[in-house]
């Protein structure tokens, strides 16, 4: 089986595997880092989700780290508030990176290629209460919004320094229902000591109540989807695996995360509202209506690279039998997904020849043949045999290793961390 991890036995053998893939990009300006978001007008208190891209524009390769969420301390977050000079936006996760998780995240842009993620920028930790969330939009007026992507100095390279675009976002005062939503929301006292987006104490009665009396207001979606996620914290560490109050909770979540999506369509929230909806909708026991969302999800124009990751993961857990047994059985071997849907979400492209029954896969570099009726696949004159594929009406359906292979050949090694339980099941090399 193709290993895909990365062997380093000693620290100054890590030290000097970060150089050689770092200082290259230090000294090459081809990179660009870009924020965007879906609107640019907020009320008072909305969420708020940033889509975060790096993309080679450069004529030659480029390899960069994929942590591109503020919680891993290589992107941060500059804020302009209205009346205020500029901080730095205060995560409410902290992650501890060493130099080997750091290597084992880099991933490879070929020219005209990008790796993106979505970060929730909706609140952060209070200075004096950690587990107070405060929302980030807290004040009327304009919003200045930049990110920086930064090697840390202690890497032992040049530091490699990219600014993104800036966002103006204006904020506004709510104003009729939506003001009347908006008090509702600060009367609790949970809100008062945790936030009003907080799951803590009361939050979850005033989310309910909040619907039942304004539900076309515009903080009714983040109403559906924080409750969502309280039914599905409930469905997973109050209920056991399998059983009938369990799957109710998971029912529960999965209907309001799939209000969210049809609410917010083709955005960050929408892709993530449609992942959470599938996977709930499986730990209920509905696995084609699972399976349809998480497909639809990882296929989305808006979906980030992240995303994609994500429900893929997901949709492994979901044919491995997972959330029915708590663990996996037969795992891997049910060909479900479309391999042209899949590549082609991908940026790749399929060509399919009927005389010879064998499909290509081409782009960022690298060419992919199919050959589903003998179960192998060629990539870059390398075989693979045991291949989970099948051919019906001259399409193609593969299990999730499959794709998980190809996500790895495009982006190399920093994708392979997340995805090594999939690519446990991926397809073996073999020497002809």
């Amino acid at each position: 089986m193709r290993r895909f991890s990365l062997c380093l036995r000693c620290t100054c053998a890590i030290s000097a595997c970060i150089a050689s893939m770092l200082i290259p990009i230090a000294a090459w300006a081809g990179l660009v880092l870009t924020i965007d978001t879906p609107k640019l007008d907020y009320l008072l208190d909305e969420c708020i989700y940033i889509t975060v891209t790096m993309k080679n524009t450069g004529s030659q390769s480029a390899e960069v780290v994929n942590l591109l969420t503020p919680d891993m301390g290589i992107v941060s977050f500059e804020i302009t508030p209205p009346g205020d000079g500029s901080r730095l936006y205060n995560s409410c996760g902290k992650a501890t990176l060493d130099i080997s998780s750091i290597a084992k995240s880099v991933v490879r842009l070929a020219p005209g290629d990008k790796y993106s993620a979505s970060v929730d920028l909706s609140h952060e930790p209070g200075d004096k209460n950690p587990r107070r969330l405060t929302p980030l939009l807290s004040r009327s007026g304009q919003y200045l919004i930049r990110a920086t992507y930064a090697t840390h100095k202690d890497w032992g390279v040049d530091p490699l320094i990219i600014g993104s675009n800036e966002l103006r976002i204006v904020v506004s005062e709510p104003q009729g229902a939506d003001r009347a939503t908006y008090d509702l929301l600060h009367c609790s006292p949970s809100s008062k000591v945790y936030g009003p987006w907080s799951l803590a104490g009361q939050q979850t009665t005033c989310f309910t109540e909040l619907l039942t009396r304004f539900p076309q207001s515009r903080y009714a979606v983040y109403a559906r989807f924080y409750l969502a996620c309280w039914y599905n914290l409930v469905s997973g560490e109050v209920y056991e695996r399998g059983t009938p109050e369990m799957r109710e909770a998971s029912k529960a979540a999965a209907v309001l995360f799939s209000s969210v999506a049809k609410a917010t369509g083709e955005t960050p929230l929408g892709v993530l509202g449609m992942m959470c909806a599938g996977r709930n909708y499986a730990k209920a026991g509905d696995l084609d209506l699972g399976r349809s969302l998480l497909e639809k999800a990882f296929c989305s124009p808006v979906a980030t690279d992240e995303d994609r990751i994500q429900a893929l993961s997901w949709l492994h857990l979901l044919e491995s039998g997972y959330w029915q047994t708590g663990h996996s059985v037969n795992a891997d071997t049910r060909q479900s997904l479309s391999l042209r849907r899949f590549a082609k979400a991908l940026g790749f492209s399929v060509d399919w020849d009927p005389a010879t029954k064998e499909a290509t896969v081409s782009g960022y570099r690298f060419r992919s043949t199919f050959r589903p009726q003998v179960g192998t696949m060629s990539i870059d004159g390398a075989n693979w045999s045991k291949v989970a594929a099948s051919l019906v009406d001259a399409q193609i359906c593969v299990s999730p290793s499959v794709v998980a292979t190809l996500m790895v050949e495009r982006w190399g090694e920093g994708v392979a961390n997340t995805l090594s339980s999939l690519l446990a099941k991926a397809p073996e090399t073999r020497k002809d």
